[in-house]
């Protein structure tokens, strides 16, 4: 053991009383909130891969979760543990760990294909459960360094990372490693037992296990994230489950140091966390094997792995396919979320060949398709499509998209939009979540890595509808997904697309007046007509879903010139002008301005004449109100 716990207390306390760096952080959330949880580096990355790669790696058996499963009697791999290498007593975790080697591991090569894969940031699981650093540590003389490989792991690939120009990220599951009773489970990871190590007091053995007073392990758990911080100064520190378990007055002092060191080295870091372990204010929310089924104004992450099963490597892992993978991105990247990819290397060092060649084609295609993800924001609404999610949150199962569903992101300037279809669009592909405002004189659409010309028309209610070139599987410039580049454009959403929004249409309305009437256009669809008479107005109620503000458009025609018309309803009233427009038929969207609604519930809405004596006849055909942007 290289330290005793007072030395472990000491680095507690210096971090606590941030004696080691200048504090422009306390250690409280009013402090912590000042922070900026989302540096812009973070949202342009949308891509970063790390590894579940340690001692668990050895056994290759069950999951990642083989430490404490070798110790549940109940559990079939305790079974297979007992029959492979005899019972825990004989035979502990931590006789895994000479067989560890790593003797193939090469961080070059394996930052090398992280780039190659399209990744912005990379790196180690830390430390797991199991209590294992996997980097040279003082403060745990379970290590790399000292035991089993005998290297620096986070070392090595800190350095190759960066020398690949991607930000560096670090995992800690370290939290669930107490012996104490966890969220449920009644003694953290590990199960203690007379005669098994679990319930050791060796000196080094309870420090893998957890085995010791709470104090003592909160002071551990804060002393090794001091140290990676201080060693290799992490882009990311992400955080697994059971991070509210730690005492809030330890989380604080750890976000606190890791803010004021992250400020004294002048570059912006970034904090995950799982349900409400951390205010939101502070840092990034991650959804475990899951994502969100709806476009959030706040970045999120999504950590998922490469293969159906186990996080680590195990005998006949089966891997997703690279369109399963792919499609997952598109969809995170749609919504506001970036993808944090794991893999699981064999416990030689190698990465398997099939998790290579899904890593490789990912790269392939964002080389053609890359401007689609990096550096862009969503759009106004994440995409259109059949397929939906069951659930929304962690662990939403598998979902298999089709060519009919399309994801959209946006240049951060806006100008540009990009419809991604998950497959092959079969004949004409209407983008009925579109609705088109204006065509500018150099519009173009752009079906990216091809030089095929792309035609377009208008349809229905304004949409947008493009005609794909006709190319055969081998001609199509990529696999699994299609971006379409739409430039030149000014773009609205159809509202109908919107998760939180009201459609007050010509059929839905009340029409107070002798002569205003219901028609139909030359287009089939219908609107509301005759509104000659000033003292006339239209009626309807509007069930809004949730409190909030809410943005108002309208689509109108008015072929006598400009019309002065307002909105009322709950006590607001909203003033707007349609302009004016070169016939009846053509109906124009016309953005009117906001209202705020304080609750659910149905409201009583008004759209009638502002000046009477100025009034013209004016056709409407549909009033929107959404919670997000058009």
């Amino acid at each position: 053991m290289k330290q005793t716990f007072n030395g472990f207390l000491l680095v507690a306390i210096l971090i606590a009383c941030g004696c080691w760096v200048s504090a422009k952080y306390d250690p409280t959330w009013e402090s912590l909130k000042e922070y900026n949880e989302a540096p812009e580096w973070f949202m342009d990355a949308k891509l970063g891969i790390y590894f579940h790669w340690g001692v668990y790696s050895v056994p290759a058996y069950g999951s990642e979760w083989y430490p404490r499963n070798m110790h549940l009697e109940k559990d079939s791999v305790y079974k297979h543990h007992v029959e492979t290498y005899g019972d825990p007593s004989k035979f502990g975790y931590h006789d895994f760990v000479p067989m560890f080697k790593a003797e193939h591991f090469n961080a070059d090569e394996w930052a090398e294909l992280f780039k190659d894969a399209g990744a912005r940031f990379a790196g180690p699981v830390a430390e797991h459960h199991d209590g294992f650093s996997m980097w040279d540590s003082k403060v745990n003389p379970w290590n790399a360094k000292d035991k089993g490989p005998k290297r620096d792991i986070v070392g090595e690939m800190e350095k190759a990372v960066r020398k690949q120009d991607m930000r560096f990220i670090t995992s800690f599951h370290h939290a669930f490693n107490s012996q104490h009773a966890i969220q449920g489970y009644p003694t953290g990871y590990y199960t203690p037992k007379e005669g098994w190590p679990t319930a050791s007091d060796d000196p080094e053995l309870r420090l893998m296990y957890g085995h010791m007073p709470r104090e003592e392990f909160l002071d551990r758990w804060k002393a090794k994230l001091a140290e990676v911080i201080d060693g290799y100064h992490p882009d990311i520190i992400w955080f697994d489950f059971v991070l509210g378990d730690i005492a809030e007055k330890t989380r604080q002092e750890f976000l606190a140091y890791y803010f004021n060191r992250a400020n004294q080295w002048d570059k912006e870091v970034v904090v995950t966390y799982k349900g409400e372990d951390l205010p939101r204010e502070v840092g990034i929310e991650d959804f475990e094997k899951g994502r969100l089924d709806h476009l959030t104004d706040y970045p999120w992450l999504t950590d998922d792995t490469i293969s159906w099963g186990s996080w680590c490597y195990t005998e006949g892992l089966q891997v997703k396919s690279t369109q399963t993978v792919l499609h997952t991105l598109i969809d995170i990247v749609s919504k506001n979320g970036c993808l944090l990819l794991n893999i699981s290397p064999k416990a030689d060092g190698t990465i398997p060949e099939n998790q290579k060649t899904v890593l490789l084609e990912m790269g392939d295609w964002l080389k053609v398709n890359g401007e689609a993800i990096y550096e862009t924001r969503p759009w106004k609404i994440y995409g259109q499509g059949p397929t939906e999610m069951g659930k929304s949150g962690h662990f939403v199962g598998r979902i298999d998209y089709t060519g009919q569903d399309i994801r959209f992101t946006r240049s951060k300037d806006g100008k540009t939009v990009y419809a991604i279809c998950l497959g092959w669009p079969e004949g004409q592909l209407v983008l009925d979540a579109v609705c088109v405002n204006t065509v500018g004189p150099d519009a173009k659409i752009q079906l990216l890595g091809s030089d095929e010309k792309v035609a377009y028309s208008l349809g229905s209610e304004g949409s947008l509808v493009i005609q794909p070139p006709q190319l055969s599987a081998d001609k199509r410039p990529c696999q699994h997904a299609y971006v379409f580049k739409i430039e030149g454009f000014d773009l609205g959403s159809n509202l109908f697309a919107l998760p939180d929004a009201v459609a007050l249409t010509a059929e839905k309305a009340v029409l107070s007046g002798q002569q205003i009437s219901l028609e139909e256009s030359q287009k089939g669809r219908k609107n509301i007509g005759m509104w000659n008479n000033a003292s006339e107005s239209i009626h309807w109620l509007a069930r809004i879903p949730k409190a909030g503000t809410y943005q108002l458009r309208g689509e109108f025609a008015s072929a006598q010139g400009n019309v002065s018309l307002k909105i009322e309803t709950d006590g607001q009233s909203v003033s707007f002008e349609v302009p004016g427009t070169a016939n009846w038929s053509d109906g124009k969207m016309v953005k009117i301005g906001t209202m705020h609604f304080k609750k659910t519930g149905i409201y009583h809405v008004v759209l009638l004449t502002k000046k009477e004596e100025s009034h013209k006849p004016v056709n409407v055909w549909q009033i929107q109100f959404a919670a997000d942007s058009f």
